[in-house]
């Protein structure tokens, strides 16, 4: 079957309309579809078994392994779209092996120390700059909630609650959720950005220059500014401070693993999205870890958790073998 432009569009539009997917995704489908039918155009392909091999190939050449598995899931959802509205017979993806082997690695994250000095030149930027006062606000926010950026721009003045100190987040999947801002000086900057800019009630919280939703890139872009500031090699990004807040909280929150799981486990959907924190805190002290806790619940509660604990049972006995290991000479050894 030849893929048209006409298919994507109508596509597209039951993404939007029907299926209420963010914007962000119909843009990432927008774009991976786009792109496999110019290249069935210039290859001459079918959106057959064959024509998908042959651009998994090429993909593999140019693209990351992430990259290219987020492509795979774009045409899999058009394939099934085909099939059922279209009627498409013929499934592309049928006796074709299309598993993406994604390397694992830890989040890539800042220092505590390195977060200390970004606020500390944020605050002394504050005495020149006008703006410094919002920047310094956001940065707070992101290390004290963790919430993801675009979250942080959405934020409405409704969903700050400055005297109770609660934030409440609409993530991903539209999933609303409450998180409590227990340090004060946190609070403080809050109190004055809005004595300051004076957001509108019903509008977004955090602002612009021109009094307008702030944008993702805006926030990158001042983080960019700031990190050339400290001299920081690392190229900061506002994602990085989400796991600095986990390590940080995961000591107050051992000893509740209920408030462990709807701080910090609730936010990131399911499971197997959490793997990088549980890579994280793996090589904590066993006092410390949140997932001893879970064998003190019921066995219900046990159960959700299993797969978890499955997966870093392994590596956390490796972990800390391989930090107890003391070197042993050749004669000890013998003996």
């Amino acid at each position: 079957m030849e893929i048209t432009m006409q298919l994507v569009w109508d596509y597209l539009e039951i993404c939007k309309d029907r299926k209420k997917l963010d914007a962000k995704t119909v843009k990432a489908y927008r774009i991976d579809l786009r792109q496999f039918v110019k290249y069935t155009a210039v290859k001459k392909k079918h959106f057959s078994r064959d024509g998908v091999l042959s651009y998994l190939r090429d993909m593999h050449q140019k693209y990351k392994p992430r990259t290219v598995k987020r492509k795979i899931a774009s045409l899999r959802a058009f394939s099934k779209y085909l099939m059922n509205e279209k009627n498409f017979r013929r499934n592309p993806f049928a006796y074709c092996d299309t598993s993406v082997r994604i390397p694992e690695s830890l989040p890539r994250t800042i220092t505590l120390h390195t977060a200390k000095k970004l606020l500390k030149t944020v605050h002394e930027e504050r005495k020149y700059n006008l703006t410094a006062l919002r920047d310094a606000a956001i940065i707070e926010v992101l290390f004290a909630t963790g919430i993801r950026v675009t979250e942080l721009c959405d934020l409405k003045m409704q969903d700050v609650n400055l005297l109770d100190g609660i934030i409440q987040v609409c993530g991903k999947g539209k999933k609303e959720r409450l998180i409590q801002v227990t340090n004060e000086e946190v609070l403080g900057i809050l109190r004055q950005y809005v004595k300051e800019y004076k957001p509108n009630i019903n509008g977004t919280f955090f602002l612009n220059q021109r009094r307008k939703r702030i944008s993702d890139q805006s926030v990158r872009m001042m983080l960019r500014k700031y990190t050339k500031k400290i001299n920081n090699p690392t190229r900061i990004t506002p994602h990085m401070f989400r796991h600095p807040y986990v390590k940080h909280k995961t000591k107050s929150f051992s000893r509740n693993f209920r408030v462990f799981q709807s701080r910090i486990l609730r936010p990131h959907g399911a499971l197997s999205h959490c793997s990088s924190i549980l890579r994280s805190i793996a090589v904590m002290p066993k006092s410390t870890s949140p997932l001893f806790a879970v064998w003190m619940l019921t066995p219900r509660s046990r159960s959700r958790f299993q797969y978890c604990m499955v997966l870093s049972k392994f590596r956390l006995r490796r972990a800390r073998s391989t930090i107890n290991k003391t070197p042993t000479s050749p004669s000890t050894a013998a003996l």
